[in-house]
């Protein structure tokens, strides 16, 4: 099953104060036409934007992840 939208938070932003959306594209048509209006205190904010992307593009890399996973299994046994 595939979700009509998704909301993220702080994570995305390293822990600053961000977020994000993202769906279907008829779901995200009703923004982008009009229909809905979606606001917020932080759209487009230089800091948070670049905290997005170096959190996403920098450090939630597949090494990192690699990293989570071992850590997962050590703390499970």
């Amino acid at each position: 099953m595939v979700p009509d939208i998704v909301c993220l938070a702080k994570a995305i932003g390293g822990g600053l104060p961000s977020g994000a959306i993202g769906g279907r594209a008829d779901v995200m048509a009703t923004i982008s036409d009009g229909r809905v209006v979606q606001l917020g205190t932080f759209n487009g904010n230089p800091l948070t934007t670049a905290a997005a992307r170096a959190t996403l593009c920098d450090v939630l890399t597949s090494q990192a992840y690699a990293l989570f996973d071992a850590l997962t299994e050590e703390l499970a046994t």
